[in-house]
């Protein structure tokens, strides 16, 4: 606090809760945008109104003791690192800034062609780029995401599955049957007899409808055996008068 309240003398301004506040955000929040101030100051004073932080900010900023910083297609930003003329680098992705020193060291850093008469005291870089953490997201999605914590039994994967082992009585999935082949109607097992009465409402109804009288279910209907199906003869029809 002394030595926030010691910059605001040394600018001909007055110490104030709030200017001292503001200062303070800033220094632990550098290339913090207004918003982020904002909350930060009333953390510690609730009844500074929003107002009253933006004034604050452009009068530190005009007596050099905040430094904005706004890159193309972003919102201002501010930081307490004044008076260097270092540079920043910004992130394409997620709009990150970082502070780069001088190439040189000495301000402008840099020496132009021609100054058109300007005296140059200093110059504003901002190097464009990915940070570490995007470029990394980036080549993640570009791989795919293959991590072996995804793997569910039989070798079936699942994206959402969380990696948790499968429970110890849990039962591995059934093998599906091979399709039949030509002429392989019947399916390997024994026969279960069908009463005249289910088998006379069989393809009338459909599954558990009434059928003569009596309900029947499909798995009566489908259980055969590995005996060949016998069609039964049909005579042709009589052509004498």
């Amino acid at each position: 606090v002394a030595r926030y309240a010691e910059r605001l003398r040394s600018a001909d301004l007055r110490v104030t809760r709030p200017r001292i506040a503001v200062l303070h955000s800033v220094h632990l929040n550098p290339h913090a945008d207004t918003e982020t101030i904002i909350e930060a100051v009333r953390a510690c004073l609730p009844d500074v109104s929003r107002q009253a932080v933006y004034d604050i900010l452009h009068a530190l900023t005009d007596v050099g003791l905040l430094r904005r910083v706004q890159p193309p297609g972003s919102v201002a930003r501010y930081e307490t690192r004044v008076g260097d003329n270092h540079h920043h680098m910004v992130c394409r992705s997620c709009g990150a800034i970082a502070d780069v020193d001088c190439a040189v060291g000495v301000a402008p850093c840099m020496t132009v062609s021609d100054t058109n008469g300007f005296h140059l005291d200093g110059a504003e870089v901002i190097y464009w780029g990915r940070c570490p953490s995007c470029s990394v997201s980036e080549v993640s999605e570009a791989i795919g995401d293959h991590s072996p914590t995804e793997q569910l039994p039989n070798g079936m994967l699942c994206s959402g599955d969380s990696g948790n082992p499968p429970p110890s009585d849990a039962q591995p999935l059934p093998t599906p049957a091979p399709a039949p082949g030509p002429g392989e109607w019947l399916v390997p097992g024994p026969l279960t007899p069908i009463t005249g009465l289910k088998a006379a409402g069989i393809g009338t109804g459909g599954v558990g409808a009434k059928a003569g009288g009596a309900r029947y279910d499909i798995a009566d209907a489908t259980v055969a055996s590995n005996e060949p199906r016998i069609e039964p003869s049909v005579s042709p029809p009589s052509t004498s008068r």
